[in-house]
């Protein structure tokens, strides 16, 4: 009862017996797999007496066989002593941007400002960096 598969994907144990293949998708589902049905073909067997009861029709009939009871307003219910529980208390999220791992120096703000298209983007401020002359190339001013 115990037979190796071959597929395009490598080969596989089947235990007919113990209802177990290698893939384990037969342990899992409780649904035999394509290996096993393989098995089950070459020995002309049925699929469906190898699968679990949860999936047979009468299993699934004793489950709604029973009548469900309708329930009175909660207001009419029994209360005990026990203790009662407290639902759980839920905090909003807090506005506004979220805090930055660290506070930028006044030379690193940005600055905002807008093309002849009226696009705005940002510029880097130049504090704390010094010019150079583009003709005498000496620092502390421009050309």
């Amino acid at each position: 009862m115990e037979y190796q598969v071959q597929s395009h994907r490598g080969r596989y144990v089947v235990d007919m017996r113990n209802r177990t293949c290698a893939c384990g998708s037969w342990q899992l589902n409780g649904i035999p797999c394509q290996h096993a049905i393989a098995c089950m073909k070459m020995n002309n067997d049925h699929p469906e007496r190898y699968m679990d009861d949860c999936y047979r029709v009468d299993t699934c009939k004793k489950a709604y066989s029973f009548v469900v009871r309708p329930l009175n307003d909660s207001s009419q219910w029994i209360h005990d002593d026990c203790i009662e529980l407290e639902s759980p208390i839920f905090q909003q999220k807090k506005r506004g941007p979220i805090q930055k791992k660290r506070r930028k120096e006044a030379w690193e703000l940005e600055k905002s400002k807008k093309d002849k298209r009226e696009r705005s983007y940002t510029v880097m401020s130049k504090g704390g960096s010094e010019m150079t002359c583009t003709v005498c190339h000496e620092r502390g001013h421009n050309s």
